[in-house]
């Protein structure tokens, strides 16, 4: 046998083995097939051997009918299985084109947010409108920032959306070492995101109840500098505003009055629209949504990306660190989302218990 058969024998494989345990309730109907037949006609023990192909004539031609179609129908399903499995020699990548957007969230968690003026108050309304965005947007890839008195990164760009659902319910202010609002720290931490992403072209979603006048400027020279960034505004919260609870169940005061902090929308829409973006207040139905994910659809000058996706046709098994040139390749090796999701539920019960 030549060297390059030998090549071809030991590079067949299947893509997807598992569809062979199809085979096995197949395997049970026909052995309960063949007990059925083996019980209902064993005449042969008891009938005298000449007189056996006159008394059964009829019954064998119908078991012989019922041999074939059931012969039929096991080739027919051992082949079906055969062919899900992917029978192949080796992996092909496919060009195809998709709708490449990408989103990131920026989520303010400063103490403000825990205001009631819309209960339960601004962060659960504000959290659920976020799961809401996740869940009706289909296409692109969404990371995840959240800030306070700095700002952190939850989730890098990735089209894994139902992860960074499952962290959003948690996210609060006391998860976070310093208080404050640094919005400017965290539109840093947005595009840092998205240029580490490969997207100089990317929509930024800013779920706030305010932004200080302060920061505007720095706003601006910000996502001036480094790509076409466009930045829509969710404001969160009332313009009469409501006080800002503390933990020892009092409210936050300055100069020893209470601080009432109100949402300003025009300070909000006007900083959207400069940047591209549209303002949303937020509402108690799906209308805000709706106008936001609008923007997010619309195109930039061109956001469609061939990529090189390979359909059920991998070269390598996953984590297998395979050497390629001067770098090693592991398919799935990055995929550990878990630690990361057992950090924060680690620190959610340790704020339960302690206090």
């Amino acid at each position: 046998m030549s060297e390059s058969m030998i090549t071809i024998i030991e590079s067949f494989h299947f893509l997807r083995p598992l569809w062979f345990l199809a085979l096995i309730p197949a395997l049970i109907v026909l052995s309960l097939y063949h007990w059925r037949s083996l019980k209902s006609g064993n005449w042969a023990d008891i009938i005298n051997p000449d007189l056996l192909p006159y008394l059964i004539q009829g019954k064998a031609s119908e078991k012989s009918r019922g041999h074939i179609i059931i012969t039929m129908i096991a080739i027919a399903w051992l082949l079906s299985c055969i062919g899900l499995a992917g029978p192949a020699w080796k992996q092909l990548p496919q060009p195809a084109y998709k709708e490449d957007s990408a989103l990131v969230v920026i989520l303010d968690l400063s103490p403000s947010m825990l205001a009631e003026d819309i209960p339960p108050s601004r962060l659960v309304r504000a959290r659920f409108k976020l799961i809401d965005i996740l869940t009706k947007r289909n296409e692109g890839v969404v990371g995840l920032i959240v800030y306070g008195g700095d700002s952190y990164t939850v989730s890098p760009l990735t089209e894994d959306s139902n992860t960074i659902v499952s962290m959003v319910p948690v996210l609060s202010p006391d998860l976070l070492p310093e208080y404050g609002s640094n919005v400017e720290a965290s539109l840093d931490a947005a595009v840092e995101v998205a240029l580490s992403g490969g997207y100089d072209q990317a929509d930024f979603l800013l779920i706030t109840d305010g932004v200080d006048s302060s920061a505007i400027k720095s706003i601006a020279e910000i996502l001036s500098e480094a790509g076409d960034f466009r930045l829509s505004v969710l404001g969160v919260g009332t313009q009469d505003g409501a006080p800002i609870p503390t933990r020892n169940g009092g409210f936050a005061k300055r100069n020893d009055n209470v601080v009432i902090a109100k949402l300003d929308p025009s300070k909000l829409q006007g900083l959207a629209s400069r940047h591209g973006g549209v303002y949303q207040t937020i509402r108690a139905d799906d209308k805000d949504i709706e106008s936001l994910i609008g923007i997010f659809n619309a195109s930039f000058m061109d956001n469609n990306r061939e990529i090189d996706r390979s359909f059920d046709l991998w070269d390598d098994p996953p984590f297998s660190g395979v050497r390629k040139g001067n770098k090693i390749f592991g398919r799935g090796s990055t995929d550990d989302k878990g630690e990361l999701i057992t950090r924060i539920k680690a620190v959610e019960a340790c704020l339960k218990t302690t206090g």
